[in-house]
């Protein structure tokens, strides 16, 4: 009888505290979302630059300078201001080869670099959504006092997106995603930064393709607010 009325005391228990741990996770989520969009609607305010740096098998193939900013919709709107292709110019067939091979190296760019943003800009929903499916873990070591959030299927089914969260700030300072683009894996990490009486900011991406041996390092310059 004595062991019955334990578990008759201990199972309400041991609801209750999942209950309250999903609640923690919720009110988070959503505290953290809020956060966001309000630094979102701050760096609607500004323009910056990214200088993107493309390295395979340890050589560097692309390099260009890009203006940035956000639109109203908190949609990136980029633009290439200066770029350098590493690459001699071939004649006849193999030329126009090369052409294509350059098209669609530029094209694979093009979805990288907007998929790294639909993971720094995600939206509230996607946030709370992020929020109510993670596992929340406290930060050891070079971590410690951060809190590590990781969730699978976050903006596609099989992706996999973990982020270190200040509890003080509610700011990420980095962000780690796994995900495919046009059949390929690719791993990304992103730091944060924040900026003087402004908004908490990427300052560095970078993205890790193994299936070739392609580095896609971005550095996120020179924010400025608009007059």
């Amino acid at each position: 009888m004595q062991i019955q009325r334990f578990i008759v005391f201990i199972v309400p228990a041991l609801v209750l505290t999942a209950a309250a741990g999903a609640q923690d996770a919720a009110d988070l989520g959503l505290s953290y979302a809020k956060v966001q969009q309000a630094g979102m609607e701050q760096l609607k305010q500004y323009t910056w630059q990214s200088a993107t740096r493309v390295t395979r098998e340890g050589k560097i193939k692309t390099e260009f300078t890009v203006a940035n900013r956000l639109n109203g919709k908190g949609e990136m709107v980029q633009e290439v201001e200066e770029g350098e292709v590493n690459a001699r110019k071939k004649r006849g067939m193999r030329g126009r080869s090369q052409d294509k091979q350059l098209s669609e190296a530029a094209a694979f760019l093009d979805k990288v670099a907007a998929t790294t943003g639909a993971y720094i800009f995600m939206s509230k929903g996607q946030e709370v959504d992020f929020f109510d499916k993670a596992a929340i873990t406290a930060g050891a070591g070079a971590d410690a006092g951060m809190q590590l959030v990781q969730a699978k299927g976050v903006l596609v089914a099989t992706d996999v997106v973990t982020k270190w969260i200040d509890p003080a700030t509610l700011h990420p300072s980095k962000i780690v995603f796994e995900t495919v683009v046009d059949g390929l894996d690719i791993q990304g990490e992103v730091l944060f930064r924040p900026i003087e009486d402004g908004p908490n900011v990427p300052r560095m991406a970078t993205i890790t393709i193994p299936a070739d041996d392609r580095f896609i390092e971005t550095e996120f310059l020179n924010f400025k607010k608009a007059l």
